[in-house]
């Protein structure tokens, strides 16, 4: 309870009463000061709202969706790009070999073919 115990104030002349709620008490002033340190209900109106941050929280989790998604695609892309180089690379590789063993006849060879 604020006053401990209301019986404290039973046996208390009408004078006493006033002077422990004058003492006691806080003033105007004195909220004046404390609403600067602490919000009120005004201060409060301004924060934004459990629905403001689940509206937040669901535009945030949407960008991140639509940006995984473009990650995952660009993943696989890559995938397919690493893919066709070594393709290439293995066709290059049998190309040479093929290039490189008719290059290996001599020229003789050529010349007595005529």
């Amino acid at each position: 309870m604020l006053f401990g115990s209301l019986t404290c104030f039973v046996h208390l002349e009408l004078d006493e009463i006033i002077c422990y709620f004058e003492t006691n008490m806080l003033t105007i002033s004195d909220i004046q000061k404390l609403t600067k340190f602490f919000a009120t209900k005004q201060d409060i109106e301004k924060l934004p709202t459990k629905n403001d941050f689940d509206q937040l929280k669901e535009s945030v989790l949407d960008r991140m969706d639509a940006v995984f998604g473009e990650v995952k695609v660009m993943r696989e892309e890559q995938s397919l790009h690493f893919q066709q180089h070594d393709d290439n690379n293995l066709f290059n590789k049998a190309i040479d070999k093929r290039v490189s063993k008719i290059e290996s006849v001599p020229v003789i060879a050529h010349e007595i073919k005529k």
